[in-house]
Formats: C-alpha cells, structure tokens, sequence
C-alpha cells in the first residue's frame, strides 16, 4: 500500500517523499514541501501518512480496521514540538536513512536526498513548520461505513483539529 501512496505522491510537487514503514517509524511515509526560497523559507509543509491493510480482502465497515491507523495518527502530535525539539523529525528520518544504508539496503528517500534532510534539519528550528496526518484505509468502504468507524474518526479528527490545529484526512474505498 504504500507503493501506492509514494506513486501518487510522486505527481506532486513535493521536495521529499521518505519511505519510513517499520518499527519506530514516524509514518509509513512522509511528504515534505518547502514553501519559499530555500535560503529564506516562509514554511515547510509536512504530511503524515499512515497506512494499514484490511483485516479481510473486502473493504467494509469493519472498526478494527481502522483502531491502529487512527492510533497511530493521534501519537503524530509528538512531531510538533516547539523550539529546538522541532528538527527531531528530520533528525529522526536522517538516522532512519543512515541505520539502512549501513546495512546496505536500499534507500528510504524516494524524492529528494541526504542532503536536503540536512537542510530541512538546519531550517526546522526557525522555520515555520505545519502539519497534516492522513490515514489511508483501503479496508474502508464509504459505501458501507458504519456509526463505529465514524465515531472512532470523528474523535481522532477532534483530538487532532481542536488540541493541536493539525488538519486530518482520511483516504478509503468509495
């Protein structure tokens, strides 16, 4: 799923599309827009995306389909600390990168290179950072969603909307 997620992605006019699917990812991927000249930034865009497969090959109305995506959104508010805290994201993908390489796999960045992690790293503590989390469902049917499933998004989306201004979308089957 996330092939898929990067391929859309990859349309886009993004700076940098990192692969960070795996245990202590940040997202499963991650699109990162610098808005302005590099060497005066008015903001740097960053979109969470968090991916999980369907329980079953159907897409339905199932809401444990949805329990750890929507988890996995409402604990992204820990990238949005303030000060000197706000380069760990970039921080945290620079490390990610290297501890693969090292291993000789391949790459995570599938826009954009080391070198523009650095530079988003040494931006971030006096640029203007926004956020958005997005889940991506394909398990879901708009068709067959049920009151469960919205309330459980209804809540993420109020957790991240009134608590912390980070917009929310979800992305499932029509």
């Amino acid at each position: 799923m996330q092939a898929a997620v990067i391929g859309q992605l990859k349309l886009g006019n993004y700076d940098l599309i990192f692969d960070d699917d795996g245990p202590v990812e940040a997202a499963d991927v991650i699109a990162v827009t610098v808005v302005g000249p590099f060497d005066a930034p008015e903001r740097i865009d960053v979109e969470l995306y968090h991916c999980k497969y369907s329980k079953t090959a159907k897409a339905g109305g199932r809401v444990d389909d949805l329990y750890v995506v929507c988890g996995q959104a409402q604990t992204s508010i820990r990238w949005m600390s303030s000060g000197e805290k706000r380069s760990d994201l970039f921080t945290h993908l620079r490390r990610r990168e290297a501890q693969r390489q090292n291993r000789g796999g391949s790459s995570r960045i599938e826009r954009g290179d080391c070198a523009l992690l650095e530079t988003l790293r040494e931006m971030s503590p006096t640029t203007r950072i926004t956020m958005k989390i997005v889940i991506v469902q394909p398990g879901v049917s708009k068709a067959a969603i049920r009151e469960p499933q919205l309330r459980l998004l209804s809540v993420t989306e109020n957790y991240l909307t009134e608590t912390y201004q980070l917009p929310f979308q979800v992305i499932i089957k029509p």
